[in-house]
């Protein structure tokens, strides 16, 4: 099965986004850790290392591995809610909250899509806009209700 890399232009803005957030929050660890961490050093001569100075260093390593995993955890998902969010908002003209657009991530997001299928929302579009929302949050729910098979769900939006 082919892996989808991108769905839409939001998906791929926001795909860089977090590269550039990845790569910047190594430089400040890098920046943040190196400092202290070389001032301790310096401050007691380590050349014969101790069993203090291996725990002293094992402390600035797991703090750098935990606001990293952190780091990708929270916000690289928050991301994906952003994208998600634009791509509805302006690309399918209809409003949702940002918390609507987390839980509809399984339709618009490489990353969440179920059997890496691309789902078509364009007749969204032809929908009056006080049923898009509401259409589009259904389609989810089968989703994840696995009601629906993903393959039909594009064509099934417009007789709903």
């Amino acid at each position: 099965m082919k892996k989808i890399k991108s769905t839409h232009k939001w998906s791929t803005i926001f795909s860089f986004v977090k590269i550039l957030s990845n790569i910047l929050i190594g430089v400040i660890l890098i920046i943040v850790i190196h400092s202290p961490l070389q001032n301790y050093l310096s401050d007691h001569q380590v050349v014969n290392p101790t069993n203090r100075d291996f725990i002293i260093i094992a402390i600035f390593l797991f703090l750098a591995i935990f606001v990293t995993v952190l780091h990708i955890l929270v916000l690289n998902r928050f991301y994906d809610s952003l994208s998600t969010f634009f791509y509805i908002l302006k690309e399918l003209d209809t409003v949702v909250t940002l918390r609507d657009a987390n839980y509809l991530k399984i339709l618009f997001e490489p990353a969440y899509m179920k059997e890496n299928k691309w789902i078509s929302m364009q007749n969204i579009k032809s929908l009056p806009k006080n049923l898009r929302r509401k259409t589009i949050l259904d389609t989810a729910k089968k989703i994840y209700d696995k009601q629906v098979d993903i393959k039909k769900v594009g064509e099934n939006i417009k007789d709903e």
